[in-house]
């Protein structure tokens, strides 16, 4: 068994949410403009929008994964619905005019020991649960934080939809697109630093899993 895991099945993880980064980076860009250039809704207020919106969209999550850990068919728990959902959210994302984007993975691709961990631990294997906390509703709310402070620093700013915009807007922006963005970004890498040492213990955490399994299968055949 291998002491660390493969470069393939890191990016076979990260990966999983690549499509779903191109449609919401383009997403998230457009729409602030969309309200506040074409709608003229204030920033302050666009920013609210954002964060409302998003939060109210974190709340599905860990229904979905509630829901995905009690589905039972030949084709896996998860598969099913990326496969029955997937045209729909072709179909909406079209509509939304949206054609490429960018992706931040990291944490996708270390979801799958948290489950492991999680069953090592407790017992319980709640893998789309902890998917949809750790992944889905976590990335959501900083979602809506990320869209609505940006919008928030500008109306602070003095910004002033069609019309050239002072040095404080400009400063506002420049904070919002690129400053806050990097120290939440290397805050973020803080914990990842110490992966490694998680990362060693996953085949012990395999091996007692296949123990314990075996154990229990013995016990119902028993």
């Amino acid at each position: 068994m291998q002491d660390r895991t493969s470069i393939t099945t890191r990016l076979s993880y990260a990966a999983s949410d690549v499509a779903g980064q191109f449609l919401f980076c383009w997403v998230v860009w457009y729409v602030p403009y969309f309200y506040t250039d074409i709608c003229r809704i204030p920033a302050a207020a666009v920013g609210t929008i954002l964060l409302a919106t998003r939060f109210l969209d974190a709340l599905d999550a860990p229904l979905w994964g509630m829901v995905m850990d009690r589905t039972r068919c030949k084709w896996g728990k998860s598969r099913p619905w990326f496969l029955w959902l997937c045209l729909p959210f072709a179909v909406f994302g079209v509509l939304s005019f949206v054609f490429s984007g960018a992706a931040m993975t990291l944490p996708f691709s270390m979801l799958a020991d948290t489950v492991d961990f999680g069953e090592w631990k407790t017992g319980v294997r709640a893998a789309g649960l902890l998917t949809a906390i750790g992944g889905a509703f976590c990335f959501k709310v900083g979602a809506g934080l990320g869209g609505a402070l940006p919008m928030w620093l500008l109306h602070l700013g003095g910004y002033v939809e069609g019309k050239e915009q002072p040095p404080a807007v400009m400063a506002a922006l420049d904070w919002g697109v690129i400053g806050i963005p990097a120290v939440c970004f290397a805050l973020a890498l803080v914990p990842a630093l110490f992966y490694g040492h998680f990362e060693r213990l996953e085949p012990q955490i395999r091996a007692a899993l296949e123990q314990r399994r075996t154990e229990q299968f013995g016990k119902q055949i028993g």
